[in-house]
């Protein structure tokens, strides 16, 4: 990851961070890997790309939350995982672990 090394606006950060700005951002396998480190490069991108993790992407995880408060993702190893990588993609903006600070 490009924000891992401190390119946080490189020219691959943008072209990427465009990509999935303008990716349908629909539901796939794997998709929990996916918010998670989705979630880091939006709030990398910051501006327009933030807005529209905030807007689009953080509904959409909130509304597959079950009722006990887990999520469920059978690519990635049923519960436990699913809900680990939600709730840090939720959190990302928080800065609470080191690495995602700038």
């Amino acid at each position: 990851m490009l924000c891992l090394s401190g390119a946080y606006h490189s020219e691959e950060a943008r072209v990427t961070a465009d990509w999935l700005f303008h990716s349908p951002m629909q539901d796939m396998s794997y998709v929990t890997y996916r918010n998670y480190y989705c979630a880091q490069a939006m709030l990398q991108a910051g501006g327009k790309y933030w807005e529209r993790w905030t807007t689009v992407l953080q509904p959409r995880i909130l509304g597959a939350q079950q009722s006990d408060g887990s999520w469920q993702d059978q690519t990635i190893g049923g519960g436990t995982l699913p809900t680990a990588f939600n709730l840090l993609a939720l959190e990302v903006n928080y800065y609470y672990l080191p690495i995602y600070q700038r």
